[in-house]
């Protein structure tokens, strides 16, 4: 087995399925047309990539993705993560909508980010879906959550543990406002 076939078996491990097509011409990964991969990444074989139903996941290059991270896409979700992005260990986003991750983005441990919420009646299911976009060169710091509708702006900086709910502007630093006592309970 040549180094090629060693390269191509873990590809198909790491995403637990088998490419319907794969193209090596410009040293790319297709698997249809609803993933896209380059041999210049870095991706764990301890990471995850999902695609159900309709969704799709397009990888720029030199992306790095660490052990126990997932990337999954589904219904019509579209996840874009551009050029020279690192995901550090167990980071998560699952997208039904769309996901876009900028340029030399960096992902510290635990990022957990959702462009979507549960109704409120979950008996009845269905979901509230809003986009999500990173832009370049944003650092997040470890333990954040990003949730549905948040646009980052390129060179921002979000703070460890923060909860992302509303647009943070370009090149500012963004932190939760802490608070240690809510109420008691009685």
């Amino acid at each position: 087995m040549n180094k090629l076939s060693r390269t191509m078996k873990k590809i198909e491990y790491a995403l637990g399925l088998t490419p319907k097509a794969v193209r090596l011409m410009g040293c790319k990964v297709r698997y249809g047309s609803r993933f896209t991969f380059h041999f210049m990444n870095w991706v764990s074989v301890k990471a995850a990539i999902k695609i159900e139903d309709e969704g799709s996941i397009r990888l720029g290059e030199q992306v790095q993705i660490r052990p126990y991270s997932e990337i999954h896409a589904c219904d019509k979700g579209m996840i874009e993560i551009e050029d020279g992005a690192f995901f550090n260990r167990n980071c998560m986003i699952v997208c039904r909508g769309k996901v876009h991750i900028g340029k030399g983005t960096a992902f510290g441990p635990n990022v957990v980010v959702y462009d979507h919420d549960h109704e409120l009646k979950l008996r009845e299911g269905g979901y509230t879906v809003s986009p999500v976009y990173i832009g370049d060169h944003v650092w997040i710091g470890a333990g954040c959550v990003i949730l549905k509708g948040v646009h980052i702006g390129d060179e921002a900086v979000v703070a460890a543990g923060s909860i992302v709910t509303h647009d943070v502007p370009a090149k500012t630093v963004y932190r939760n406002q802490i608070v240690d006592y809510m109420r008691s309970i009685e």
